[in-house]
């Protein structure tokens, strides 16, 4: 008997934008987990003004990679309002 929900291989739609920009995902991805792991894990273990300075490297490198992951979502809805208006 056939589950009545959608598997991930029956619904092409949901899972096109993923494969189409799967580095951009990556790498966005990939730069905020390091900026988390550099502000929440590295930086505790120094004090005073290079704890302060690795807690803003980290946090800033965070924020870079959401930016880049924004940026990617963005081109994509751009080349999609382009092919379909």
């Amino acid at each position: 008997m056939k589950h009545p929900g959608l598997l991930w291989h029956e619904s092409p739609v949901k899972f096109n934008s993923l494969r189409a920009n799967w580095r951009i995902w990556l790498s966005g991805t990939a730069i905020a987990v390091t900026g988390v792991i550099i502000a929440r894990l590295v930086a505790p273990h120094f004090e005073g003004k290079t704890q302060a300075v690795l807690s803003m490297i980290g946090r800033f490198t965070g924020f870079a990679g959401l930016i880049v992951i924004v940026f990617g979502v963005n081109r994509r809805l751009k080349r999609d309002s382009q092919e379909n208006p």
